[in-house]
């Protein structure tokens, strides 16, 4: 043991060298190598969709208005607003026009009730428009829904201007019997609507891709070197100052103990004859002792054994005694658990043992037994299936304990 000690010693002044060999290279200057970004610039090329004009022409269908040898735009109602046009008007409670605001408020332009040309939207003039129709007569056996349907069509249904035969025909939705028509004077002015292909000049948008330039900054890893010195009095040498004065402070208590112990060592040989004669003399002092106490537990097991047997004999000669009365009660008393038919069902569906006299004390012990196998909070990590079981089950018993307790109640109180 003490040679690992002396060994333990000579390590540790070894390192403690080593150290201070280390700590006088500490000054020399140290190189060290780091990687950083180091940012460059590039010229990438690129392609754009760059916008341009093409003017190009379509052609494509228009209405205009042919009055005579006039000729007028479909849209510009007031050329032709005095006179008939060509084909059918139909009849129109209102027509809303463009929506207008006029000092924040919405205005709408609404054109009244009347006859309106199909194409071009223009109003039939009033000397043309239908004369009435005369009333319609109904007979004795005509329904309310008859006549409101003759009524509801005892109306003009359209109105046709031709102009090859100068003539406009007026005719009725109800039945053709009072349609008529009327010859157009030679100088009201008649329009016709014809179809023309115009072609049409317009601007298109149109995309082309471009090529650009752009200069894009970008990084690249780039090995750098650094020259650093370490400073001998930087607060990290003092640091290792104070550990190597505490590695040869333990170094030294090491040491002076090991020679402490070797020297205790040569003390205690001396000292071991003395010990030995001295643990002799209690040793057999203890041997005296253990063997007293060795006889005094076999007399007290003894003992115990007497009065184990004495107890048995008195248990058994009890046992006898009360067999001798049951037999005597059992030809002397009436018959046990003489119950209705009903109660012993209950009974035995309870689990109640039949096998002696049935009290309503031993009704309410099984039910304890029941409320602790059946409770809801008995049963929370089985599943659902088992607690629905056990929740039944338990309703079945609750029931037939108030039929018991009932029953033991009404006999308690005959």
């Amino acid at each position: 043991m003490k040679n690992l000690k002396t060994l333990f010693g000579l390590c540790l002044l070894i390192i403690i060298t080593i150290v201070f060999i280390l700590e006088s290279y500490a000054g020399y200057p140290a190189t060290e190598t780091y990687v950083e970004k180091e940012p460059y610039t590039v010229t990438e090329i690129y392609t754009e969709k760059e916008p341009y004009v093409v003017k190009t022409h379509t052609t494509k269908k228009q209405d205009f208005i042919i009055c005579g040898n006039s000729e007028f735009d479909i849209s510009n109602t007031s050329d032709y607003n005095n006179c008939l046009i060509e084909g059918y008007y139909k009849y129109k409670e209102r027509r809303v026009g463009n929506l207008n605001v006029v000092s924040g408020s919405r205005v709408y332009e609404i054109k009244p009730a009347g006859w309106y040309h199909i194409i071009t939207d223009t109003p039939l003039l009033e000397e043309y428009n239908p004369r009435p129709l005369p009333e319609v007569e109904f007979s004795q056996e005509s329904t309310l829904e008859e006549r409101w349907e003759a009524m509801t069509n005892n109306t003009w249904s359209i109105i046709t201007v031709d102009l090859s035969n100068h003539y406009i025909n007026y005719t009725p939705k109800l039945s053709f019997k009072y349609s008529y028509g009327l010859s157009i004077p030679s100088e009201q002015c008649i329009c016709e609507v014809i179809e023309k292909d115009v072609t049409v000049y317009e601007n298109v948008t149109m995309y082309k891709d471009v090529n650009k330039t752009r200069t894009v900054t970008k990084y690249q890893d780039v090995e750098k070197t650094i020259t650093s010195t370490t400073s001998s009095s930087s607060p990290f040498s003092y640091f290792r100052y104070i550990f190597l004065v505490g590695l040869l402070y333990v170094t030294y208590k090491v040491i002076k103990k090991s020679d402490s112990e070797r020297n205790n060592g040569e003390k205690n040989k001396s000292g071991t004859k003395q010990k030995t004669k001295q643990t002799n003399t209690n040793y057999q002092e203890d041997e005296a002792f253990r063997m007293g106490q060795e006889e005094n537990r076999k007399r007290y097991e003894e003992s115990r054994k007497q009065e184990g047997s004495r107890r048995r004999e008195e248990e058994r000669s009890r046992q006898d005694q009360s067999r001798t009365k049951r037999q005597s009660s059992h030809y002397s008393s009436p018959k046990t658990n003489d119950f209705p038919p009903e109660i012993i069902s209950l009974l035995q569906k309870y689990e109640i043992n039949m096998s002696s006299q049935v009290t309503f004390d031993m009704v309410k012990k099984k039910r304890k037994y029941w409320l602790e196998l059946l409770h809801p909070d008995k049963n929370t990590n089985k599943s659902e299936e088992t607690r629905k079981m056990a929740e039944d089950k338990l309703k079945e018993m609750n029931d037939v304990y108030r039929q018991l307790r009932d029953y033991f109640k009404d006999v308690s109180i005959n």
